[in-house]
């Protein structure tokens, strides 16, 4: 896990959305959906287009993810609580 990743789940323990993280963390929009990415393919992160609207892996579109809201899955805050 890169510090990056580490950072990035620690702001997503409740249903957030990505401009509430982007302003925590203060990055550059590249670094956000870069770290996004790898944290989708890994597994490790859920991502939501509404309130209450999970999206399969399959339907997570990564031109989306700034409307999206984001949740650390289990394996997710393992590998978090882990490192």
């Amino acid at each position: 896990m890169t510090d990056d990743e580490f950072d990035f789940l620690d702001e997503v323990y409740f249903v957030t959305p990505y401009q509430e993280i982007k302003a925590a963390l203060a990055w550059e929009e590249q670094r956000m959906l870069g770290c996004i990415d790898q944290l989708v393919l890994k597994g490790w992160l859920r991502c939501y287009a509404g309130a209450d609207t999970e999206l399969s892996p399959q339907e997570v579109n990564t031109q989306e993810f700034t409307r999206y809201s984001f949740l650390a899955s289990k394996q997710g805050l393992l590998a978090h609580n882990g490192h």
